[in-house]
């Protein structure tokens, strides 16, 4: 069976590209254009045209990368050859390209990283976060759930998860509640909060309305 599997894999992928191939091209015959050909136009542009590279690195001085575990190779691409330093003949790859301090910010989460039929791979999120990161910031306080669900959830996803295999699994970081358990629980006291850490020194109320993210990596001062 893996045989009979094996033998079918190649001419389908290759029926499969063409048909790909063809359509872009009937696309580009009729003047439309999809989401990918937007990021397949927009790198080829600035790979091949100094000027264009050079319009839009000034125009866009730093770039932060949100939700960096689904950034396909096109994207990431994109993002080196507006940061990186500017040359005059045809640019390195984007994991060979000199960036300026501070141009390139990434935040994610590489255990969300589910997207891979869009091309988005944690391999790819663990090669850049090696490029271009000289230290990652984690940000593990969690400001949705009181101590006890926190607690459960570390016990049982530090097992399921531990600190990773090889390229393609993410480690699991522990969160730390901003809430802890109520006291007197069960007789309609708030949820208190743990611990004294709140974002730009905002109170835990704020904090936690303001906060929409929890247990995300940020490689900070990235190249």
């Amino acid at each position: 069976m893996r045989e009979a599997r094996a033998s079918l894999l190649p001419p389908l992928l290759a029926a499969l590209r063409r048909f790909i191939l063809e359509y872009a091209d009937e696309r580009r015959r009729h003047g439309r254009l999809e989401f990918h050909d937007l990021l397949v136009q927009a790198r080829d542009l600035l790979r091949r045209d100094a000027a264009a590279r050079r319009d839009v690195r000034q125009q866009f001085s730093h770039l932060l990368i949100d939700e960096f575990q689904d950034t396909d190779p096109l994207q990431i691409e994109i993002a080196a050859l507006i940061a990186g330093e500017e040359t005059d003949g045809r640019p390195p790859p984007w994991h060979e390209a000199a960036i300026e301090d501070g141009r390139l910010f990434f935040v994610g989460d590489p255990k969300q990283s589910i997207y891979r039929f869009r091309r988005a791979d944690i391999s790819l999120y663990q090669r850049a976060q090696r490029r271009f990161s000289e230290r990652t910031v984690r940000l593990t306080q969690n400001f949705r759930s009181c101590q006890p669900v926190i607690d459960w959830v570390n016990h049982v996803f530090q097992e399921l998860m531990g600190h990773g295999a090889t390229d393609g699994q993410a480690a699991y970081v522990p969160l730390h509640a901003l809430w802890g358990p109520p006291d007197g629980a069960g007789d309609g006291h708030e949820l208190q909060p743990s611990g004294a850490a709140h974002p730009l020194g905002a109170p835990p109320r704020a904090a936690a309305r303001s906060a929409d993210r929890s247990s995300y990596h940020a490689s900070a001062g990235a190249r």
